[in-house]
């Protein structure tokens, strides 16, 4: 999501504040997202990650499709951005299921 972040059109000032911006809250959840699996039991298995993200599948379904349209976008859209972080973050706070 940085890559598309920094494949945003920023022209004004103010658009490459929200790009950047953009870009440190993706680092932010990316810190959280580690914190939270490094303070888990799932830093005992073999990819933590995974583990993480099985026990969170259905709560991860949801910004999935997002994911897959960014990926494919060859201009990204901040709130497609915007959106799909929110989501993530989402994820990130909802109990593990497993």
């Amino acid at each position: 999501m940085r890559a598309a972040a920094r494949r945003l059109p920023a022209e004004t000032p103010w658009q490459k504040l929200a790009v950047e911006a953009m870009i440190d809250d993706l680092f932010s959840l990316q810190a959280d997202l580690a914190a939270q699996i490094l303070a888990s039991d799932w830093v005992a298995q073999p990819d933590p990650l995974a583990g993480w993200a099985a026990a969170r599948a259905a709560s991860l379904a949801q910004p999935e499709p997002l994911a897959r349209e960014l990926r494919a976008a060859t201009v990204p859209d901040l709130a497609m951005l915007v959106v799909a972080s929110r989501q993530l973050r989402r994820a990130l706070a909802e109990p593990c299921s497993a």
